[in-house]
């Protein structure tokens, strides 16, 4: 669900409870034309994922690398913590952003 933002904050994306192959197709429709806007910033809110397999993982990596390449910057934040520990052990949280809260989140997209 998008949000609406103002220039200088992120737009604000919350994902679904479960990020599996079956979301996986709506929700990348709805997130690829967002993230490949020039110099697009989004922040995921992962507050509602209960479930993450590595087709979530693929979206994830997929939408920070086209952000990244379109001068855009992504970042999640919110992740409980068995879906963090799954971030961390597949080293996504080496690549991408990864916050707590929504004001740490907000604070990076500041800088």
């Amino acid at each position: 669900m998008l949000t609406d933002n103002t220039l200088s904050q992120p737009q604000i994306i919350s994902l679904p409870q479960v990020l599996d192959a079956k979301p996986i197709q709506a929700l990348w429709r709805e997130l690829k034309p967002t993230i490949r806007h020039s110099r697009a910033q989004v922040l995921l809110d992962m507050s509602h994922i209960e479930t993450l397999d590595w087709q979530g993982v693929r979206l994830l990596m997929d939408a920070f690398l086209i952000a990244q390449k379109s001068g855009g910057r992504l970042a999640v934040m919110k992740a409980n913590p068995a879906v963090r520990l799954f971030l961390d052990l597949t080293q996504v949280s080496a690549l991408l952003p990864i916050f707590d809260d929504e004001a740490s989140a907000l604070a990076w997209f500041m800088v």
